[in-house]
């Protein structure tokens, strides 16, 4: 995924996603959960839920096609 840094070029962005969550857990390490759920929160707080952004995508996805 990319997006624009604030001087305009082009970055990549990281998110994570159930999986990395998940394997978070099983894995039992307490520092590599702490550092994940931290990285969740982070990313949960700077892009919001990505069920409402999902949303958003099929409904413009939609109106596009529909022309």
């Amino acid at each position: 995924m990319v997006d624009k840094t604030s001087d305009g070029a082009t970055a990549m962005v990281s998110a994570l996603y159930g999986p990395s969550v998940r394997a978070a857990i099983v894995s039992g390490d307490l520092g590599v959960l702490k550092a994940t759920l931290a990285a969740a929160e982070t990313q949960n707080r700077q892009q919001g839920d990505i069920r409402v952004a999902l949303a958003a995508a099929r409904a413009a996805h939609a109106g596009l096609k529909r022309g």
